[in-house]
């Protein structure tokens, strides 16, 4: 069995869509957990038509690992409310996430966009995840990950940050020398609402400062996660 698990909070707007995608998936083996973190719209309602189990969340990290925590898959899937993709997508990234025997992993960004300038970020953005793939600093993007529950819980899940979770899960894993970590060649339509509410260079100046950031140990820091926190606007649909 696959266990997806959506964090939410206030996501009435975005949730439904991804739900649909699910539903209409090939692959049929699956569990949806909604980590919520206190919504006060209708996104917990759409939740519970649908059937999904929901549980207590938080930030997105917080809620990955509680929605992990209440799994009962070997694999899990992360996915980001306001992700859409084909109706064969799961099937897809499962077949070769197990055939090249990866323990983490990311799918690339569908480029597809009405506007120019979104179109060539998401281009350079799939680029960057297929060069840094085999290195010591893997992309992690969270917008939608798949990996072994196994792995994920021994490496000890997403740590309590509210930047950059995700890329410090997949650093973790490279470095560790115990997983596999890559990206599956398929893709996925993600949101540009955080890159239109916050503009393409602040992202390409934050992306960068968070990489040094990593890179030198002071993620971590209190003062540094509230500075990129408000630096980004708040979260993403938060």
């Amino acid at each position: 069995m696959v266990s997806i698990v959506i964090p939410t909070l206030n996501e009435e707007k975005y949730l439904p869509r991804l739900l649909k995608c699910i539903k209409e998936q090939s692959f049929t083996d699956f569990e949806v957990i909604i980590a919520d973190a206190n919504s006060t719209d209708s996104t917990i309602q759409i939740a519970q038509d649908f059937g999904a189990l929901v549980v207590g969340g938080g930030i997105p990290a917080i809620g990955r690992n509680k929605g992990a925590e209440a799994a009962k898959g070997d694999i899990l899937i992360f996915i980001d409310a306001d992700a859409m993709f084909g109706s064969e997508f799961i099937q897809q990234i499962l077949g070769e996430f197990s055939n090249r025997n990866l323990d983490f992993a990311i799918p690339i960004f569908n480029p597809e966009h009405p506007r120019l300038k979104y179109k060539f970020f998401l281009m350079w953005a799939n680029s960057y995840k297929k060069m840094m793939q085999n290195s010591y600093f893997p992309d992690g993007t969270g917008q939608l990950v798949i990996c072994k529950t196994a792995a994920f819980k021994d490496i000890g899940m997403y740590l309590d940050m509210q930047v950059a979770e995700d890329n410090n899960l997949f650093w973790r894993a490279a470095k560790s020398k115990k997983y596999k970590v890559g990206i599956v060649n398929f893709r996925f339509t993600s949101s540009t609402r955080r890159l239109e509410k916050i503009g393409l260079r602040r992202t390409f100046f934050l992306w960068s400062l968070i990489f040094w950031a990593m890179l030198f140990g002071v993620i971590r820091y209190a003062k540094v996660q509230n500075y990129f926190i408000k630096m980004y606007g708040g979260y993403k649909g938060w």
